[in-house]
Formats: structure tokens, C-alpha cells, sequence
């Protein structure tokens, strides 16, 4: 995905300040749903049980792996590939590509819609 994401920089002139910069607010939008006790994150976000082991379950309830980032700290990143411009800082979260299942049934799908139609 790298070499891709390279590509279409190059391809569009994007530049490492410009990669960061998005980055950047990425991260600065992550700490705004955060704000009033994750109310934004809460509307579309639900606790999901997981069992780790047979005598293990743990509640997934936030994002996990959401690295602390800055101007500054980004800035000083080597591009991965040689000549480019995304460093390992120019990811955004985890949550921006992930996904999750509900399974249940019909009966139990209208009991949690807002508009059980």
C-alpha cells in the first residue's frame, strides 16, 4: 500500500508537509470526538465483547493503537521510500478503515433501530 500511496503523490504533486498536514488534523479530529466523555464517539460506537480465551473475554469499548502525534514530531520522519513522501507517522487511525459486524436477528435488529420499519 506504500508503493500506491506513493504513486498517487506523485502523480498529484503531494507533497511530505502536505501528507503530515493531513495527518495532523486527522489526529486533531480524533481528540475532538473525544471531547464530553467520547458523546461523538458514542453515537456510532458500541461496546463489543471478544473472547480472548476460553476463560478470557475483553470489552473493546474505544480505539486502540492512536499514537500521540505533532507538527514537529511528523516533520522529523524519513519518508518510508527513498525519494517519498509518506513516513510511518503519515498513517491516520485505525478507525478510519475498520468495520465491524452485528449479527442477530430480525426481532432483535427492529428492537435496536431508531426507526423500526
Amino acid at each position: 500500500m506504500v508503493q500506491t500511496a506513493e504513486n498517487v503523490a506523485k502523480e498529484a504533486g503531494i507533497t511530505k508537509e502536505e501528507c503530515d498536514a493531513v495527518v495532523l488534523r486527522r489526529y486533531e479530529q480524533y481528540l475532538m470526538a473525544l471531547e464530553n466523555d467520547r458523546a461523538f464517539q458514542k453515537r456510532y460506537m458500541f461496546p463489543v465483547e471478544v473472547k480472548v480465551s476460553k476463560k478470557e473475554t475483553k470489552l473493546i469499548d474505544r480505539d486502540d493503537g492512536v499514537t500521540p502525534t505533532t507538527a514537529a514530531g511528523l516533520a522529523k520522519l524519513k519518508p518510508v521510500e527513498p525519494g517519498g513522501v509518506h513516513s510511518f507517522g503519515a498513517q491516520t487511525f485505525p478507525a478510519d478503515g475498520n468495520c465491524g459486524f452485528i449479527v442477530t436477528t430480525r426481532e432483535r435488529a427492529k428492537e435496536l433501530s431508531a426507526d423500526p420499519k
